[in-house]
Order: structure tokens, then sequence, then C-alpha cells
């Protein structure tokens, strides 16, 4: 499937979630985690290892203008995995191993699957965890700050991910 439909998929099955947590009346903040956890789906997309980009890419363009900013981070993932590798791919995995990358992007040494230089990936990583530094410590000081109201929402997040993850390795599939 294309980029186009993974992310229309997405939309109709967090409206659909959303509608399913309204109907049974859960609290407001648990839906919206999850409705903002499934669209992140479209951003944090299994897809990040494609080596050419991703729809999500054209959607950071258009509305932030910070493309560059993010093909940085992302490129020693990209060159790193084969598209639908199992890490990048497989169900709850593939959320828990992209959430992993932000906070360590060497991991990707360790578990590369393709013949790149060594030093330059490693040069690549160093570049992205210099970035991702103040995202890192931002997020730190938030769980720290707010442990109890933080890991709740957190855990609401990432099962909405993890369910927009799961429909794009089942679209992938057809």
């Amino acid at each position: 499937m294309t980029g186009r439909q993974h992310n229309i998929g997405i939309i109709i099955q967090s409206t659909i979630m959303t509608g399913v947590s309204v109907y049974y009346k859960q609290p407001l903040d648990q839906t919206l985690a999850l409705l903002l956890g499934s669209l992140c789906g479209m951003i944090m997309s299994p897809d990040w290892d494609v080596d050419g980009g991703f729809i999500g890419n054209s959607t950071i363009r258009k509305y932030t203008k910070t493309d560059w900013f993010f093909n940085t981070i992302l490129h020693p993932y990209r060159v790193s995995y084969k598209h639908r590798s199992f890490i990048t791919h497989a169900p709850i995995i593939s959320t828990l191993w992209r959430i992993l990358y932000l906070f360590i992007p060497f991991i990707t040494i360790l578990t590369a699957n393709q013949n790149k230089p060594s030093l330059k990936l490693f040069a690549n990583c160093l570049l992205a965890e210099i970035i991702l530094i103040p995202l890192q410590s931002l997020v730190i000081l938030c769980v720290l700050r707010y442990t109890d109201l933080s890991s709740f929402y957190l855990f609401y997040w990432l099962v909405g991910l993890t369910i927009s993850d799961t429909l794009h390795f089942l679209l992938d599939k057809i």
C-alpha cells in the first residue's frame, strides 16, 4: 500500500476508535491520548525505514518546513534497516523500537541489517543524538515532574500508536 493509503486508513481507524470510546463513555483525556497516539502513526510510521523518505516527510514539509531536521534524525534508521524488516514493521515491537531509537540512535549500529560503512553510520548517529538531546531532556523532565499524570497519558498514547502501527502492518499484507 502507498503512504497515502496508510494515512487514510489511520484517519478512518482513529475516527472509529474515538467514536467507540465516546460511545462507551470513556474519559475525554484517555480518548484524546488514544487519538493523538493513533494520529502520530502518520509521522512515527513503520515506514521510517524507506531509504528515500516516506509520506510523513511531505506532511512535515507542508506544515512545518522542518523536514531537513527530521531527515537528519532519521537517516541512520533509514540506512540501517531494509524496508518492512521484522524490527521495523512487527506490531508492538516496531513501535517500541522507534521510540527507543529516538532516545538511543546508536542502537542502529548494533542491529543494522544492511552493508553500510560503520564510521559513516556512527557519525550520522552522533549527529542525530546531538539534535535529539533537547527533546530527550524535555521528555525526561516532564516524566520526572509529572510522574503519575504523564505515565497515565503516555500509556494511552502508546496504545493509540500501537493500534496505528498494527493497522499499518495489516494493510501491508493486503
